[in-house]
């Protein structure tokens, strides 16, 4: 009985310290949420370290779900730097993109993929100035709005995080006219027609698609939707 009560305090005990050392995007938020909720003058800094460490643990998980990452760039860490690779290596990737469709007249859960945004890497920046030297005295003032500008960056990152999808699905969509396979800025430039090269005129309304998905078995009767790979159809 002692030794099953040991035992169950150390599962306890090891499953605390995980949280407690949590390297997710999401880890480095609630820290840096629960510093943000401190009074001291000094918590502003150690909220934007942590804010500063969740931007890039979310663009380095977003930058290993590529494939075929060379050597020499898979241990890149600066977020503005992995968001440019990002772009060079996939179409879309700076991109916000959201998919809603139904499977059998049920609405299923839209894929999501939401990008670190231009606000947020220039703010990524800023942090980076912050956590230097203070060359004046640390005022309430001073206090008191970074750590407005902090929530307000806390809440854009929390909403940024909630995109399940680390990446765009390739878009392999042709014209229906020339057969050949649309450029995904085609696609995406405007909101609804779609204009080929050639000068085909479609749209991707009421258009049956062809997606492949990965997708995590919860249960016997239970999957989770994880990423939307490629997208095949024609205008």
């Amino acid at each position: 009985m002692i030794q099953k009560t040991i035992k169950e305090f150390r599962m306890m005990s090891e499953s605390i310290g995980t949280q407690k050392n949590d390297v997710s995007p999401w880890g480095y938020l609630r820290r840096a949420e629960q510093q943000l909720l401190n009074t001291n003058p000094e918590s502003i800094f150690y909220a934007a370290l942590e804010m500063r460490f969740a931007i890039e643990a979310r663009a380095r998980e977003q930058f290993l779900s590529l494939e075929g990452i060379p050597k020499k760039t898979i241990n890149m860490w600066h977020a503005e730097k992995i968001m440019l690779e990002m772009g060079r290596r996939i179409n879309g990737a700076r991109q916000p993109f959201t998919f809603h469709f139904k499977y059998k007249n049920r609405k299923i859960r839209p894929f999501t993929y939401i990008p670190l945004s231009k606000d947020i890497l220039t703010n990524y920046g800023k942090l980076g100035n912050l956590l230097h030297l203070q060359r004046r005295c640390i005022t309430p003032e001073f206090t008191k709005q970074r750590k407005k500008w902090l929530k307000d960056l806390l809440k854009e990152m929390t909403e940024t995080c909630k995109g399940h999808m680390l990446k765009p699905p390739e878009w392999k969509v042709r014209c229906s006219k020339c057969k050949q396979y649309i450029p995904w800025d085609n696609i995406h430039k405007n909101n609804d027609q779609i204009i080929c090269k050639c000068g085909h005129r479609g749209s991707l309304l009421g258009r049956e698609m062809t997606m492949s998905i990965i997708v995590r078995k919860k249960s016997k009767r239970r999957i989770e939707l994880l990423q939307a790979e490629c997208i095949n159809g024609e205008v």
